[in-house]
């Protein structure tokens, strides 16, 4: 009878507690990581009076954006979307440290994104929905990684047409930013001329030849033709209908992403637009080795962002605050 009465006390009190517990410290543990880099937290012996600074006027013109909306009076869009309906972040589902960087660096430009999982290379249907068949058996003209990740753009373009989206942002997930990356949107998208059906507003290019063609708009000279499309690691759809018009060429595709989006913008299929010098740009280095092409990991772009959010805010953040447990 007691052995009963103490089981009955487990299944009916300390379970339910347990449970609770658990979920309690869930979510603290996610307020908590939310909270790490926009609380004024103390600052440790490392932290420099120039890194006081910098983060400090930094995080003041980031929450400059955050509190006027009157920035985007005519726009519907809000700025925690970067002016679009929705911003994604691609990531493949072993990259937890990718996943990390990425909250970690949305959270401090006060940018609200959607995760969405990408196709592992070695886990790609054997025939994806959509794509001809020709480049779902073509290994020649694309690697399993390229053509994985053609894969896991278009499911994102996908989700851009079937949702009706008049505007999408595109991020994988090894992206760094321009602190300043909601100010550079925001004037990129007003600057575009009526009179350019653009499809594609790349945030940054590699090697990009941008800088020898005249502007798209002389009053804002950093808008550029994308010449040539390197890197799809940060860009901008022009709504479903631009997403409908790419996936109409991608399902046929028989190039990675990036070629086949250059070869079509060259020839006039699709029209797209840069920002130069870049405003975003891939990291690279041994620890943080492309999924894609994993041996030119210290192959150094030709532009440094030197008002990145990486090495000028976070990683300073890091340095000077004094964690949570």
């Amino acid at each position: 009878m007691l052995e009963i009465s103490k089981r009955t006390l487990i299944n009916t009190i300390l379970v339910p507690l347990l449970i609770l517990a658990y979920i309690k410290l869930y979510a603290l543990t996610n307020l908590l990581a939310k909270l790490q880099y926009s609380l004024p937290l103390r600052y440790n012996n490392e932290c420099s009076e120039d890194d006081i600074f910098t983060i400090t006027t930094q995080i003041q013109e980031i929450k400059s954006w955050s509190n006027n909306e009157g920035l985007a009076a005519n726009w519907h869009h809000s700025h925690r979307q970067l002016f679009t309906d929705k911003v994604y972040v691609i990531n493949l589902p072993h990259r937890k440290d990718r996943r990390r960087y990425m909250n970690d660096l949305f959270n401090t430009l006060e940018v609200d994104y959607e995760l969405v999982q990408a196709v592992p290379a070695n886990s790609i249907p054997s025939k994806i929905p959509g794509l001809s068949t020709t480049a779902n058996n073509s290994t020649a003209a694309m690697t399993l990684p390229e053509l994985a990740c053609l894969h896991s753009h278009i499911s994102v373009l996908q989700d851009i047409q079937s949702k009706n989206h008049s505007l999408a942002a595109i991020f994988e997930d090894d992206v760094d930013l321009d602190y300043r990356i909601k100010a550079w949107v925001h004037k990129a998208l007003a600057s575009i001329p009526k009179k350019i059906k653009w499809d594609l507003l790349f945030l940054g290019n590699f090697h990009s030849r941008a800088g020898d063609y005249d502007p798209t708009n002389h009053t804002f000279p950093e808008l550029r033709p994308a010449v040539p499309i390197q890197g799809t690691h940060a860009y901008v759809v022009n709504g479903h209908k631009s997403a409908q018009k790419l996936l109409g060429f991608l399902y046929k595709a028989e190039a990675s992403l990036d070629l086949e989006l250059d070869y079509l913008n060259t020839y006039g299929d699709i029209t797209a637009l840069t920002l130069f010098p870049p405003k975003a740009i891939q990291v690279r280095g041994p620890e943080n080795l492309s999924d894609i092409y994993p041996d030119n990991h210290l192959k150094p772009d030709h532009y440094d962002l030197g008002n990145s959010s990486t090495k000028n805010l976070m990683d300073r953040i890091k340095r000077c605050y004094i964690k949570f447990p």
